[in-house]
Parts: structure tokens; C-alpha cells; sequence
């Protein structure tokens, strides 16, 4: 339903200012909060690849998830609407990532309508259940969802984006469908232990931007439906700051529960 990307992954790295000018001594671990498969896992992998090939040191991706298909008669946002003021609390939506549960809570609110909220521990999960008829719709990110849309396995209903998405141009988003308020901006990230010295963060940083300026990552991004955008430190904090802002007040108000 509604097609996005977003939550970060973190790299557990030596913290020692003694090692930062030779970092990186030992292999790198970056953690990423999701089953195999999704499009967060196949970024890190390709992300992992490359700094290998950069510094001589396995990068090593560990994999720690956390928490009806086409049958499904709706065609667009507005016949989920519909279909779901129609019958209440009977429309099952899958969701990977806890922005997904927020964002169905948001997009719940404003519609007016009540569906049952079905948590997966990962994209590898949602879409065989889509597949399957096990739930009728799932927020999820764009990659992993838009090879199974254009073979026609799968029916796209709207995207979060401001603008519609590079990989499939032909789907509204959800301004377009109706919903103005509901824009929402998936991102995936890196993140370090709070005590990472700083010249190890900036090393880091000056190389992953550097990877996501060569030519062949930017092809591979923007065919999947991303969008690739180089920042500093200080930038992707602002950013993780603000949507902590924006996204407590609605976790809130929809009395929003991990436990």
C-alpha cells in the first residue's frame, strides 16, 4: 500500500583513539536490524563490499530482525478506504519495521478507518505472506517490492515520497491519492557507538560518501527507486533528530506499544 524506505544500521567499531589513525585493524561489523533479503540488507551488503575492497578488512554483515495479494479488491488508496470503512478491522496489513506500524497509525488516523496490524520480521517475510493471501496489504520499502509489482505479482497502491518514485513513476503517491499529510522520507543510514572517535567517525564517513559517488552505486541505487544523498555527520544527526521529533508526538497519540 504504502511503498517507502527507512531506519538506520549501526557499525560497531574500535573506539580507541589510539587506533584511529590505522583504523580499520580488525574486521567490521555492521549490525542490520532486519531479516535477510530487504532492502536495507542488500544496501549494507553492497555498502560491506566495498569498504572491504577500500581497506583490506572483512566487513561482516550480522542480520538481527526484530520484531491477500492480488485477490484483495482494491486498486487504489481510495478503494482501501473504502473497502475498509466497509468492513472494519477486516483488512490485514503487514509491516516489517516499527516506521511502518507508526506510519499505518498515521494513515489510519486521518482515514478514518480500523485494520488489523500483522508484524513481520522482515520484507523476506511480508511479501511471501502478500504472495500467499495471508494478509491483503503490507508497508514496505520500495527495492524489495517493486521487481515482484512490475512482474505483476504484486498491485502498488500508492508511495510515501514527496514525488513519485524513480522506479515505479507510474504509482501516485499518496498526496496524489488523497492524503497531503501523510508524506513520509524512508532512509537508511550508518550509525556508531556514541564513544567512536571522531576522526574514525569522519574516516568513515569521507568513505561511504565516496562509495555512494561512483558511478555504478548510483546506477544500482536509483534503478532500485532510492535516492542517493552524500551527508556529514552532523547533517544525519540533525535528520535523526528531527524525525524523533516528528514521529514521538504521532507514537503518542496513537498510544504506541513495543512491549
Amino acid at each position: 500500500m504504502l511503498l517507502a524506505a527507512a531506519a538506520s544500521c549501526s557499525a560497531v567499531l574500535p573506539a580507541s583513539v589510539a587506533q584511529a589513525q590505522a583504523f580499520p585493524i580488525k574486521p567490521i561489523r555492521i549490525i542490520v536490524p532486519l531479516a535477510p533479503g530487504g532492502a536495507m540488507d542488500n544496501l549494507a551488503r553492497l555498502y560491506g563490499q566495498k569498504l572491504a575492497e577500500k581497506w583490506g578488512q572483512p566487513v561482516l554483515i550480522d542480520n538481527r530482525p526484530g520484531a491477500n495479494g492480488l485477490k484483495f479488491p482494491a486498486n487504489s488508496l481510495k478503494d482501501v478506504v473504502e473497502y475498509a470503512k466497509a468492513n472494519p478491522g477486516k483488512v490485514n496489513v503487514g509491516y516489517a519495521i516499527v516506521t511502518g506500524l507508526v506510519v499505518l497509525e498515521l494513515f489510519k488516523s486521518m482515514a478514518g478507518i480500523e485494520m488489523t496490524n500483522v508484524p513481520y520480521k522482515g520484507a523476506s517475510a511480508v511479501i511471501p505472506a502478500l504472495l500467499a493471501g495471508d494478509i491483503d496489504i503490507d508497508l514496505s520499502d520500495i527495492p524489495t517490492h517493486a521487481p515482484h509489482i512490475r512482474a505483476g505479482r504484486l498491485r502498488g497502491l500508492a508511495t510515501t515520497g514527496p514525488s513519485r518514485s524513480i522506479a515505479l513513476p507510474d504509482l501516485p503517491t499518496v498526496a496524489e491519492a488523497g492524503y497531503p499529510g501523510l508524506e513520509v522520507r524512508y532512509w537508511y543510514g550508518l550509525v556508531a557507538p556514541a564513544d567512536t572517535p571522531k576522526v574514525i567517525v569522519d574516516k568513515l564517513n569521507a568513505e561511504v560518501n565516496a562509495i555512494l559517488r561512483l558511478p555504478e552505486i548510483q546506477e544500482r541505487l536509483t534503478a532500485s527507486g532510492m535516492d542517493p544523498a552524500a551527508s556529514t555527520p552532523e547533517q544525519f544527526a540533525t535528520l535523526i533528530k528531527a524525525d524523533g521529533e516528528r514521529w514521538s508526538k504521532v507514537i503518542r497519540a496513537a498510544n504506541i506499544h513495543l512491549d
